[in-house]
């Protein structure tokens, strides 16, 4: 009676072992979507000024800034914050801002996936 042996099953490593790498992937999602506030947008045109997008991919938040002097184009405009007072008027978009961070943090999640696959291979 050889041959009845049921084949044995791959190893599993089940969804759990994951929680921490999605966990800091969109750890890192979050922060580098939140980083766009600190990087200068380029603005070519006066009538670009009235909607300067950050965020990347989609601008998650939009500032209006037609009232400030700018002579020369193109310029790097920065994010006004509301700790300076000023008339710059902000909106926001929390479902551009979402889906920036899920789409940031899908990109760290497979490079993460590769570093740790890469390093476990190697041992």
């Amino acid at each position: 009676m050889t041959g009845n042996r049921a084949p044995s099953a791959p190893p599993r490593h089940g969804w759990r072992r994951q929680i921490p790498l999605v966990a800091l992937s969109l750890l890192v999602g979050a922060a580098a979507t939140l980083s766009a506030l600190v990087v200068p947008t380029t603005v070519r045109s006066e009538g670009a000024l009235a909607h300067v997008g950050f965020g990347w991919p989609l601008p998650w938040s939009v500032q209006d800034h037609s009232g400030v002097g700018y002579f020369r184009f193109p310029v790097d405009v920065g994010f006004a914050s509301r700790r300076v007072p000023s008339d710059i008027e902000t909106t926001y978009d929390a479902g551009a801002f979402l889906a920036d961070t899920v789409v940031i943090a899908l990109a760290a999640f497979l490079v993460l996936s590769l570093v740790i696959a890469l390093i476990r291979r190697r041992r």
